[in-house]
């Protein structure tokens, strides 16, 4: 994602533009951005990500840890077929 990143930032403005707001990424890990290595993080901040991981606090007995900001993420329900 850092790599992703650093090249749309060098071919289009609107990255830096707003540093980073404005521009969706879909989380496709099982827990969200907690998955992202720190300099991801920390690179979009102001990013919105939908992903379908909404734990908006840490769980320590279970190691998960929070990763949905609900005042800016998106949470996509999963479907699951039961038929």
């Amino acid at each position: 994602l850092v790599d992703a990143i650093k090249y749309i930032r060098r071919s289009w403005p609107w990255w830096d533009l707003h540093q980073g707001a404005r521009h969706l990424i879909i989380a496709t890990g099982d827990t969200g951005r907690d998955e992202m290595l720190h300099s991801a993080i920390r690179l979009t901040k102001n990013a919105t990500f939908a992903s379908h991981w909404g734990l908006t606090k840490d769980l320590p007995k279970s190691g998960w840890a929070a990763s949905h900001r609900a005042d800016k993420d998106i949470v996509i329900p999963i479907y699951i077929n039961t038929r």
